[in-house]
């Protein structure tokens, strides 16, 4: 003969199920929480490294670069060396033989504002620089059309929603900070002293979020050498 279940079994497995379901539920709404909270930190942080492995590429390829002045400026301008068909450096000789690295384009990155979207290629848009813009752009030097104020008729944007510099320093969390929270391209020597020419740069980009209303900032920077820099 079968020996039933008693109601006590019944009530003590329902309450060690409940115990466990309520340990699953509250774990899954603090996972939720959690992710809700950090999100638009990881978004924002997203967005600024994948601009600064963009500029790295080229930054690192730069034979010359200039930067408005003051320094940490908002606007960049780098020469890099001609390609060839494979992606190569193209290398030439002078006179006397000596070897060098071939001139190639002039590139632009600069904070600036949008003015209008091409009708043509809805990725270029024609940009106006500003220290007071919210929009990081990477132009082809050609298609600079004004020089004051600088205007460029194809520029691709970087990263939209960039920290108006001007507003940093109402940020109480990155008023600490100081210049590295800016959106700044500083050419520097080992020392952090800002030079016209070297073989260190640094980057530093700040994107706004929201959370529950709230903006929130996700600052990034980085530094490395340029290799192909002249002297």
């Amino acid at each position: 003969m079968r020996r039933g279940i008693t109601l006590l079994e019944v009530l003590i497995s329902t309450v060690i199920l409940s115990v466990v379901l309520g340990m699953i539920l509250s774990l899954l709404v603090q996972t939720s929480k959690l992710y809700a909270k950090t999100s638009p930190y990881l978004t924002g942080q997203s967005a600024d490294m994948l601009a600064l492995k963009r500029m790295q590429r080229e930054l690192r390829d730069a034979m010359l670069i200039s930067t408005t002045s003051p320094s940490p400026s908002t606007w960049v301008e780098i020469v890099l060396p001609k390609k060839d068909v494979a992606g190569m450096n193209v290398i030439q000789a002078d006179a006397l033989g000596n070897l060098s690295l071939a001139t190639g384009s002039t590139i632009d990155y600069f904070l600036g504002t949008k003015i209008a979207q091409s009708t043509s290629d809805p990725t270029l848009w024609s940009a106006q620089a500003s220290d007071q813009g919210t929009t990081l752009f990477r132009a082809d030097h050609a298609s600079q059309t004004s020089a004051s104020p600088a205007r460029w008729s194809q520029a691709t944007i970087m990263v939209d929603g960039v920290v108006n510099p001007a507003a940093v320093a109402t940020v109480t969390s990155l008023s600490t900070l100081s210049q590295k929270t800016l959106f700044a391209y500083t050419p520097s020597d080992g020392s952090g002293n800002p030079t016209a020419l070297t073989q260190l740069i640094s980057i530093a980009v700040i994107v706004q979020g929201t959370y529950q209303g709230r903006p929130v900032y996700t600052p990034l920077s980085t530094q490395f050498c340029m290799r192909n820099l002249k002297s």
